[in-house]
């Protein structure tokens, strides 16, 4: 049988090294890789914080307040929303606190359109008689003007 030959102490002292050099390594990236986070992590602390402050921005602000004009409006003239289910699909009627004063009502759709961000489409009714009056009236032609039938007589 042969016998295992012993390192050298060089042999044991170039193994050693060899260890020492990949664990030196292997710190390096585990440092390079903890630098890395820190700094991933205070990029993410700066973006909450950045997230989290109250802006001042003169437009922003002015936004959050036309909100605000106009969740008032809704909630002062809104007295009850129906939910409505008819085969099958569903639908919502909004009562209003004044339903004949039209042009609040208008606002307040408006209003309503603009918080919720959706499309406002309005039907008349057909059976208002005041549209009429919104339509042009039929002018009578100029040659016919002054010579109706009842007209005064010449003296």
């Amino acid at each position: 049988m042969s016998r295992k030959r012993q390192p050298s102490p060089a042999d044991l002292e170039a193994q050693a090294d060899a260890i020492l050099a990949k664990q030196q390594r292997t710190l390096a990236r585990q440092l390079e890789m903890m630098r890395e986070m820190e700094a991933s992590t205070a990029a993410l602390t700066k973006a909450h914080e950045e997230l989290i402050r109250p802006r001042n921005d003169p437009a922003y602000i002015k936004a959050l307040e036309a909100r605000e004009t106009d969740r008032t409006i809704i909630a002062n003239e809104v007295t009850t929303i129906h939910h409505i289910v008819e085969h099958g699909r569903s639908r919502a009627m909004i009562a209003f606190a004044h339903d004949k004063n039209r042009p609040k009502v208008i606002e307040t759709i408006e209003a309503m359109g603009r918080h919720l961000e959706a499309r406002v489409i309005r039907h008349e009714d057909p059976q208002d008689q005041t549209v009429a009056a919104d339509y042009t009236q039929v002018k009578e032609p100029r040659h016919a003007f002054g010579r109706e039938k009842r007209s005064l007589p010449r003296k």
